[in-house]
């Protein structure tokens, strides 16, 4: 499963009003990544927030150092 996560706001957006996002999610293992991805909450939320976005959001995948 998913064992933490953050959703902040870039602040110098927010003076020129283009506010951007960033989500991080921390997942136990790349199994929890792949599944969470398919899940039906995980594609009703893209459809619920894509009229609020200016385009497809960006998406990348890292490794965490330990």
């Amino acid at each position: 499963g998913i064992r933490d996560f953050c959703l902040s706001r870039g602040l110098g957006d927010v003076y020129k009003r283009q506010q951007t996002y960033q989500m991080i999610e921390i997942y136990n293992d790349a199994e929890s990544h792949a599944h969470h991805s398919q899940t039906e909450h995980f594609k009703e939320l893209g459809g619920a927030l894509a009229p609020f976005l200016a385009g497809a959001p960006e998406i990348t995948v890292h490794e965490e150092i330990k």
